[in-house]
């Protein structure tokens, strides 16, 4: 009972932790949006919560992606020693799930986790509301490489602070400015402005890195590794 008890804590604790970012990182745009804008309505549009206008881009952007990714990991793989970015997980996530253990649990927190506390409330904040807001006021291409050296950062810094290793932090921060570049160009020329396709793959890439790094399952090498 004391196990049961703890990965239900550990469940509900990650749910309310999730939700909160994800109206942390959703009130945001959305205060930016009512003072410019002065109305409520519009604004799922405003951060590109709405089906794009061909299902296909969902494919074109889980393909694109997954091309890019495997190309990335081969990379890694010929650069970096192997498995040394997974020593330093800057989230501290995958330790949290390999504590708790392998359970109904801990997957269903891993899902929130990935689809949610990350892959959405991250791509409202940075794609649905930074990208589209500085690819409007300096153009696709400068707008777009602000957003992705931004997301980048957040991500590199954060990893050399608690690796201390200069070439694990500069590949990790190359490797998310590619995706992040990626994405901004996806959601503009393929998507019309929706973020749901990058959301998806956002979420998906995610599940499998989490997954592969907290439980050492041995996964295909093709949505590991994605943008946390």
């Amino acid at each position: 009972m004391g196990k049961l008890k703890r990965k239900n804590i550990f469940l509900i604790s990650t749910v309310r932790n999730g939700f909160f970012q994800l109206m942390l990182f959703t009130l945001i745009p959305f205060m930016v949006y009512v003072i410019s804008h002065r109305r409520l309505s519009g604004f799922f549009e405003y951060i590109g919560l709405y089906m794009p206008n061909s299902m296909i881009s969902f494919l074109i952007v889980i393909l694109s992606m997954f091309i890019l990714t495997i190309g990335i990991n081969k990379l890694r793989d010929i650069i970096l020693p192997s498995n040394s970015i997974e020593e330093y997980d800057d989230h501290c996530i995958s330790s949290s799930f390999r504590e708790n253990g392998f359970s109904t649990e801990t997957v269903i927190a891993l899902l929130f986790t990935a689809l949610i506390t990350t892959g959405l409330s991250e791509e409202i904040l940075f794609r649905g509301f930074v990208a589209k807001g500085l690819i409007n006021s300096f153009g696709f291409i400068i707008g777009n490489i602000i957003q992705a050296l931004f997301f980048s950062s957040l991500h590199g810094i954060p990893l050399y602070l608690k690796s201390k290793k200069v070439s694990i932090s500069v590949f990790e921060f190359t490797r998310v400015f590619i995706i992040a570049y990626a994405f901004g160009w996806l959601m503009v020329f393929v998507c019309g402005g929706s973020i749901l396709p990058l959301w998806i793959r956002h979420g998906l890439g995610n599940t499998m890195g989490f997954y592969k790094k907290a439980f050492k399952r041995k996964t295909e090498n093709t949505l590991e590794n994605e943008v946390a």
